[in-house]
């Protein structure tokens, strides 16, 4: 849409006559020069890097302000992008980048809060995580929207969007969000889901408790009463503080994890059109929205096989994405695109689902903000690494696109360790809630 907008076009070369000078464009291209391609391609980057770098700044605004204020402050901050978009002009320059950066800034701003509504439903998290991330990635279909509404002038077109996209979601934040967070039932990490069962068990073979009746415990009833409190998860335990939980050794992982991500999803991104053949470009456009399909999909089947398995699943779609755009014909170019849809389907919600199933649950904004933090940081690498390979020729992506499958290939092995963490950990909780055996005789009836 920028491109044909023709944003950035004043970094193309021109002649006497005012004309570009090899207007890519004739050639079936969809950008004027290389140097107009490599910048409007770099704004998912710097999009993709200030998401996430606020994301770890939502987190905490959900926790002080409320999921009511963080939304509509998202919602703010996504008026004020698309204001600056819809006023953009060929000879744009600093407008662009403000609008851009205002959008990342609206992104998870607005969307963290409403994954709170998870806690209504406990046990039903995945579903509810990934029901919620396919409605995001069906909103791949805006910017086809917006496309059909473009004059040759610019995109003033998108004014009606600001209107009945952020003012309209504004609205409905302010009516919808809950000014406080819905209470955390399972405060702790997940052993603790463990305890509870053990509670159960207890109660079951604790005799009645004579309370009521007589104004006193039974002996009995108090040995019962006192296994029960013993039983129960501390308000705050010493090993499940949050800087032990930020640096344990599943948490840094699944960061790595992220990280690669970024680089996967952010390269592919901005080098779509250099890899992919014209036919399976145009198929990569209208592929995305219905990237909520395999989201809804992968995430019903993450409560039946686990999130890793599902996360490998996941990877395995990004290294056969990068293989078939090895070589540019139609029909690799759009299994690549199909397997890339396949990526993208979880892209963040896989991290959420891992986060929100293996650490405490007070934790659970902040862990998924500073994991975006860093992956959208380290995603900055793959704006200069585009830059540097769209100057070596038809193969120079070959350079980049051979690493990221060895990335990919390597994610295996993390992928690997988590598993064995979580198989560790799930071992040492039951040997932790083997039921005890409790002595006591039945209280006799007064």
């Amino acid at each position: 849409m920028l491109l044909r907008a023709e944003v950035f076009s004043f970094k193309c070369d021109i002649d006497e006559k005012g004309s570009f000078v090899d207007d890519q464009r004739e050639f079936g291209n969809n950008y004027i020069c290389d140097e107009q391609d490599a910048s409007v391609q770099s704004l998912f980057v710097i999009t993709l890097a200030t998401h996430c770098t606020m994301s770890a700044l939502a987190g905490a605004m959900m926790d002080t302000l409320g999921p009511k204020i963080t939304s509509m402050i998202g919602q703010c901050f996504h008026v004020i992008a698309w204001s600056l978009i819809s006023t953009l002009t060929a000879e744009s320059n600093v407008r662009v980048y403000l609008g851009f950066i205002f959008m990342g800034l609206g992104a998870d701003t607005a969307f963290l809060p409403t994954l709170l509504i998870t806690r209504l439903f406990p046990g039903a998290a995945a579903t509810i995580i990934t029901l919620i991330g396919s409605a995001s990635s069906a909103s791949f279909a805006i910017p086809l929207i917006l496309n059909s509404y473009l004059t040759d002038s610019g995109i003033s077109g998108c004014w009606w969007y600001v209107g009945f996209g952020p003012c309209l979601f504004l609205f409905v934040a302010a009516l919808s969000m809950p000014l406080k967070a819905f209470r955390v039932f399972e405060d702790d990490l997940p052993t603790n889901q463990g305890n509870a069962q053990t509670d159960q068990r207890t109660l079951s073979e604790c005799p009645h408790l004579s309370k009521q009746e007589t104004g006193e415990l039974t002996s009995s009833a108090e040995r019962c009463s006192k296994e029960v409190k013993e039983a129960q998860p501390t308000g705050a335990p010493t090993k499940h503080t949050f800087l032990k939980t930020l640096f344990s050794e599943s948490y840094l992982l699944v960061v790595i994890y992220f990280v690669a991500v970024g680089w996967i999803t952010s390269f592919y991104q901005e080098a779509h059109d250099r890899i992919l053949e014209p036919t399976a470009l145009n198929f990569l456009g209208s592929a995305l929205p219905f990237s909520f399909i395999p989201c809804i999909i992968l995430g019903k089947l993450s409560e039946g096989i686990g999130i890793l398995a599902v996360m490998g699943i996941v990877n395995s779609a990004g290294v056969l994405a990068y293989a078939f755009s090895l070589k540019q014909t139609v029909v690799t170019g759009i299994i690549s695109v199909l397997c890339f849809v396949v990526y993208m389907s979880l892209f963040v919600s896989q991290v959420f689902v891992y986060v929100e199933e293996n650490f405490p649950a007070k934790f659970f904004g902040r862990l998924i903000g500073i994991v975006q933090l860093v992956g959208g940081l380290l995603s900055l690498l793959c704006s200069p690494l585009f830059h540097l390979t769209v100057g070596l020729g038809p193969k120079g992506m070959y350079v980049v696109q051979l690493p990221m499958i060895g990335l990919l290939l390597l994610m295996y092995l993390v992928l690997a360790r988590m598993w064995w963490i979580h198989r560790r950990s799930q071992v040492s909780r039951k040997k932790e809630n083997d039921p005890v055996a409790i002595a006591g005789s039945a209280v006799p009836e007064l």
